[in-house]
Order: structure tokens, then C-alpha cells, then sequence
């Protein structure tokens, strides 16, 4: 059977005291696209650039080294060079004919004088030597203090 009228149903409702005016939901905006991209730009462009900035730091780091190595070789051949050179005009030889040249011959028997040293003087170290440690020292006080105390007669 169909109904002849339909029943409308009441419920209670407990209304605030003041009407506040609600302000119709609105959806989120969303974001611009541009401003969307500029954020995914920085997100991935930055670590990019940054990434870029240290393989190139990396790359002129290691062409100084290369340089530097080079010039330390260069360094290490002439050093090489000074030192055959050196030891070429120290040679005995070199130094004879340079002597001959100037005139200058081996020195007579009565131009040489001897030198007597006392031996406790060849025997002194020429220089002071150093102190010895704090642990050394204090063990040497610790017991010369115990030797002092030990020598005293008691009252």
C-alpha cells in the first residue's frame, strides 16, 4: 500500500545563543604553476649546482697538484745538478790547480805548529746538554730529601 502522505520527522536542535556567521567552505587554492616549478627547480637545481661546483673544484684542485708535482721534479733535478756541481769544485784535484795557479804551494816544516789540549777539555762536551726530565728530578730530590732526613739525629 502507498502511502497517502508522507510523515515529516522532527529532531531536537540546540541553536547558539549568537547567530555566528559561517563562511561557505572553500577549497584550497592551489599552488601557481610557476611557483610549483620555481619549488621543484630549486629542490633539484640546487643539489645540481652544487654537485657541478664540487666536481669543478675537485678538477682545478687536481691540475694544481699535476702542476706542483712537475715543479717538484724540476726541483729535485736541478737540486741534483747543484750537488754534482758542488762536488765538483770540491774535488782535490780542482783545488790543487787552483792553488797552483794562485801561487799557493804546501806550507814548510817550520809554518807548522802543534797544539797541546788537556785531555779533560777534548773529553767535556763542547755543548751544555740538556736537562734531564721532570721525573728524573724529582725522584733525585725525593730522595736526597729522604737521605737528609735519615742523617739527622732524633731528639
Amino acid at each position: 500500500m502507498i502511502a497517502a502522505h508522507r510523515r515529516h520527522r522532527t529532531y531536537p536542535v540546540i541553536l547558539p545563543e549568537e547567530s555566528v556567521v559561517v563562511a561557505p567552505h572553500r577549497r584550497p587554492r592551489r599552488a601557481h604553476p610557476l611557483a610549483r616549478g620555481l619549488v621543484l627547480l630549486t629542490l633539484f637545481g640546487a643539489p645540481l649546482l652544487g654537485h657541478v661546483w664540487l666536481e669543478s673544484q675537485a678538477a682545478q684542485a687536481g691540475y694544481r697538484l699535476r702542476a706542483l708535482r712537475q715543479e717538484v721534479a724540476q726541483l729535485e733535478r736541478e737540486r741534483e745538478a747543484l750537488r754534482s756541481q758542488a762536488a765538483a769544485l770540491r774535488s782535490p784535484d780542482r783545488l790543487e790547480r787552483l792553488a797552483a795557479r794562485w801561487g799557493l804551494k804546501p806550507p814548510s816544516p817550520d809554518q807548522l805548529a802543534a797544539v797541546v789540549v788537556p785531555g779533560d777539555l777534548v773529553s767535556r762536551p763542547a755543548v751544555a746538554s740538556a736537562p734531564p726530565p721532570w721525573w728524573e728530578r724529582l725522584a733525585r730530590f725525593l730522595h736526597d730529601t729522604a737521605a737528609v732526613a735519615a742523617e739527622r739525629p732524633r731528639p
